[in-house]
């Protein structure tokens, strides 16, 4: 948990980043190293959440397969 808020907190930030590079006229090559690096952090972020919620249906299933095979032994 406390690694997903700080990776929060990095997009967060290189988001910030970014939109000052861009208001204040940034060099186009510092914009598209921040847009790579938000871009690798959003991606990770999407991935990370695919991963927590497979692993939420898995603990469903499994708690759904315990709560049958408790029926079928009654």
């Amino acid at each position: 948990m406390y690694d997903e808020q700080n990776a929060i907190a990095d997009r967060e930030q290189l988001q910030r980043q970014l939109s000052l590079l861009r208001r204040s006229g940034g060099s186009a090559s510092e914009i598209a190293d921040l847009e790579a690096q938000l871009d690798n952090a959003l991606k990770d972020e999407y991935f990370r959440t695919q991963e927590d919620m497979i692993k939420d249906i898995e603990d469903a299933n499994k708690t759904q397969i315990e709560l049958l095979e408790k029926q079928i032994t009654i």
